[in-house]
């Protein structure tokens, strides 16, 4: 933990709202991990404070002061290996380094499963493997040699699973500077695997082009198979940028949800009062921000089961507020009967559409994959945020009616296509 931007730890610095260790302890939670040791050397005080007032429940913390922090890795280890037993397996991994959540579950579990590991990347671009750590491996797959002077383009990604065991030989080598030379001659005796991350991203934060790097990756990793195409192309454009923008600030999820149902309150209200345009503006709005609250729950590690059905009550509040205003609208120029009829119809279809996959779900223990299950109807414009940019567009282009009977019909098509054939594609 030695290294750092000027005088601030790396580990302490903000990604996207959270710190970099901040964020592994709550990857950390999220495993099941129960116990941490984390090795300080460099502003050892003000790590163990930012820690501290984040006050991650369900994880005891074990803070071990290296002060032999500036000889490098193999002495935070050495200084470690004073908590773990002999015969435990144990993760390593590196606090100014971002990891994938998957990766690091992935890592939990080999260490379950009692295994020797470090895990390489072979996908990291050409001008970036001068100075970093490399591997080689036998045909098995199994460590041969590790350095930074290797010609080879396995990097290490800072993720170990060793053995306490390594303790003898940290007491027999004092010669041993680097952590590299000891895991080296570790696997001469031991047999470690190189295991590849394979699609999880990872990312060793040494420059600012580093943590921007970092940011992306994981703004990229909250778009999803469970997305509509329009919220898939077009939203996500919008709402990534501003869930990485407030993503610095004290905004609850919830909070922004509350948002999202208020502007949907204000398009139909514009709706009511024969203002189309900027209602169907407000409704596209909304579905935007619609998206952006999940997105902060996931970057900051505040998802929770209440913030999923609070979200989902007010959409479905805030999709009858929308279309009772395009009913409303839709008076003036047709006839009450049809209206009627075409408004009701266009309610059920946009809570069948939730409650089709929420039903799903329930059932089969599983999320809705609209990509994998809906055929060629995935293509329709039915889930929600397709839904909000039809009403989008016959707001812009004056056709509130018309699109009122795009969702009627759409909605309805979709809920009984999922009720007939999709359910048929699942192996019970």
């Amino acid at each position: 933990m030695g290294k750092h931007f000027g005088r601030k730890p790396k580990c302490l610095l903000p990604i996207l709202g959270l710190s970099l260790i901040e964020r592994l302890l709550h990857i950390f939670q999220e495993n099941g991990i129960n116990e941490v040791i984390i090795v300080t050397g460099y502003q050892s005080e003000l790590i163990q404070q930012k820690i501290a007032s984040k006050q991650i429940p369900g994880i005891n913390i074990i803070y071990i002061k290296n002060e032999d922090w500036e000889k490098g890795n193999e002495s935070s280890l050495e200084a470690a290996l004073t908590e773990i037993d002999r015969d435990e397996y144990f993760l390593l991994v590196m606090s100014d380094h971002l990891y994938d959540p998957h990766l690091i579950k992935e890592a939990v579990e080999k260490v379950q499963q009692k295994q020797l590991i470090i895990f390489y990347d072979d996908s990291v671009a050409r001008n970036e493997l001068e100075g970093a750590l490399k591997i080689t491996v036998d045909t098995a797959g199994k460590i041969f040699d590790i350095g930074k002077q290797l010609d080879s383009n396995l990097v290490d990604c800072g993720i170990m699973i060793l053995k306490g065991d390594i303790k003898e030989l940290c007491e027999n080598s004092k010669d041993m500077k680097e952590l590299s030379e000891l895991v080296k001659f570790y696997s001469i005796k031991h047999s470690i695997t190189a295991c590849k991350v394979g699609s999880s991203y990872w990312q060793d934060i040494d420059t600012y082009e580093n943590v921007h790097s970092a940011r992306n990756k994981i703004l990229r990793s909250l778009i999803t198979q469970k997305e509509g195409f329009i919220s898939r192309n077009f939203n996500r454009h919008i709402s990534l940028k501003l869930t990485s923008y407030i993503a610095s600030f004290n905004i609850k999820p919830n909070s922004i949800s509350f948002i999202s149902f208020l502007i949907s309150v204000l398009s139909g209200a514009l709706f009511f009062y024969k203002n189309p345009l900027w209602a169907g503006i407000a409704a596209q709005l909304s579905s935007i921000i619609d998206g952006v609250d999940g997105e902060i729950a996931r970057v900051k590690f505040l998802s929770s089961r209440y913030g999923g059905y609070f979200d989902s009550i007010l959409d479905r509040y805030g999709d009858v507020s929308i279309i009772t205003g395009m009913a409303f609208y839709s008076l003036s120029a047709e006839r009450y009967e049809a209206v009627l009829i075409i408004a009701v119809m266009a309610m059920v279809g946009s809570f069948m559409s939730m409650i089709s996959k929420e039903k799903f779900h329930s059932e089969y223990g599983a999320p809705y994959l609209q990509r994998m299950y809906d055929g060629w109807t995935q293509y329709l414009p039915s889930s929600r945020d397709g839904r909000l940019f039809i009403i989008f567009l016959g707001g812009v282009f004056n056709q509130v009616f018309p699109a009122l009977v795009i969702l009627a019909l759409l909605t309805n098509f979709q809920a009984l296509y999922r009720l007939m054939y999709t359910v048929k594609k699942i192996k019970v």
